[in-house]
């Protein structure tokens, strides 16, 4: 067995994420206007990396459960909807101030070739990010 490679059985690693993407918008005004902190904000010129390299190329604002290694996603799904904490009315009126979309991301890293999470959005989750006017964006990497 290679030394750096995940053990067949390891779970995935799953993380839920609202993000607002656009041309140009200044990320602090949707700080502002959603009242919580992201986890991430930045703008074209800023360090991708801690150590200053890289620069980003466009506008973000992300707001991030914790990661967890599941292979359900009920409590994510539940644990991302209460940290938002605002009305599909306020993303929805941000959208249309600041020309951006919302998008729901669901980013998965499969660990190992036995384990695959159940990837069930329940309609009351379905109906949330309806409400919010957002996209549902999966992205699963091995």
């Amino acid at each position: 067995m290679i030394a750096d490679a995940p053990a067949l059985d390891s779970l995935p690693s799953i993380q839920l994420s609202l993000r607002f993407q656009g041309e140009s918008f200044d990320p602090d005004e949707i700080t502002r206007r959603m009242g919580i902190e992201p986890t991430t904000s930045f703008m074209p010129g800023d360090p991708i990396a801690a150590d200053g390299s890289g620069r980003r190329r466009r506008y973000g604002w992300r707001l991030a459960v914790e990661e967890r290694e599941t292979l359900e996603l009920g409590t994510l799904l539940s644990d991302l909807q209460n940290r938002v904490g605002v009305s599909g009315t306020t993303v929805r009126q941000i959208c249309a101030d600041l020309g951006v979309t919302a998008v729901i991301t669901c980013s998965v890293l499969q660990r190992g070739y036995e384990s695959s999470p159940v990837l069930i959005f329940p309609p009351d989750f379905i109906d949330w990010v309806s409400g919010l006017g957002a996209s549902l964006d999966v992205d699963i990497w091995t």
